[in-house]
């Protein structure tokens, strides 16, 4: 693992000398984004005819983008981290919401300003806590709730592929080629829920890969972030793609008041042969710290 970690750093390294010769380019100068958002909601009842149920919610979230151009050159970080709270009536604190999301990506164009590109991506998704199935028990024989189903690296998601990439200009990108998708279950407990061996803590997959990534204000202060990504595994039996569809709309009152609204569609048949639906509604103060 450290091995793994320094080579990463070396390539940062190389990948961050590529571009410093554009510091003094206004037009090719780092974009740099980090934002903190803050979102609670409150309800309490008291001798209410209607009903109801006193309830807490907290969260927090921490997103950042950086993003560095040169004549051919075009590298790109993007990060999510964020962890939500639940606390109703006399019920146990239950999670609400909870994710670490890093992405990065390099491209490079044969020719000077172009909008293709051979584009590299890597992609490493997981989480904080542990995460519980409250309604039902998914291990066979046994239906005592809650029960936890994941937690920190259990599973985690990473992908890496080499695609060819059209971008148009700053509001679109999609992309195809070949990729390598791993799966990592650190739990023995939790791995047969997401299509591991219980001796097995990590399984690679080498497949097609398609991305498809679209940002741009549709509105007046609202701002829609979408991402779909394919993978197709095409070592051994042919499966049904996974699918991930990503959307954030963000909406501006002011310059520290949003409205945010994200829903997540996930679909691999390995896990489950259902559509896995997630979605998060809130008002929120952001502090933009750079």
């Amino acid at each position: 693992m450290k091995k793994i970690i320094f080579v990463l750093l070396l390539f940062f390294v190389f990948c961050n000398n590529m571009f410093s010769e554009n510091k003094d380019d206004e037009k090719k100068k780092p974009k740099k984004e980090l934002k903190l958002t803050v979102s609670a909601t409150h309800s309490y009842f008291s001798n209410w005819q209607g009903g109801g149920i006193n309830s807490l919610a907290f969260s927090c979230k921490l997103n950042g983008d950086f993003i560095m151009v040169s004549d051919r050159w075009e590298q790109e970080h993007d990060f999510e981290m964020g962890i939500g709270v639940l606390k109703q009536d006399e019920y146990d604190l239950q999670k609400s919401e909870d994710i670490i999301h890093y992405s990065y990506g390099l491209g490079y164009s044969a020719k000077k300003d172009s909008n293709v590109s051979v584009f590299f991506n890597f992609d490493f998704r997981t989480q904080f806590a542990d995460g519980y199935n409250y309604k039902e028990n998914p291990f066979e024989g046994l239906d005592e709730i809650p029960v936890k189903v994941s937690s920190l690296l259990s599973p985690a998601y990473l992908t890496e592929s080499i695609n060819m990439s059209y971008k148009k200009g700053k509001w679109l990108r999609t992309s195809l080629g070949l990729g390598l998708k791993q799966i990592i279950v650190d739990q023995k407990i939790l791995r047969e829920l997401y299509g591991l061996k219980v001796d097995e803590a990590i399984k690679i997959e080498f497949g097609i890969s398609s991305k498809l990534k679209f940002k741009k204000e549709i509105v007046k202060n609202v701002l829609l972030d979408s991402q779909i990504d394919f993978f197709l595994s095409i070592a051994g039996e042919i499966k049904n793609p996974d699918v991930r569809w990503n959307n954030k709309f963000d909406m501006k009152i002011n310059s520290w008041l949003r409205i945010n609204f994200e829903f997540e569609l996930f679909y691999d048949d390995d896990i489950m042969k259902d559509l896995q639906l997630r979605e998060v509604m809130s008002l929120g103060i952001v502090l933009n710290i750079i």
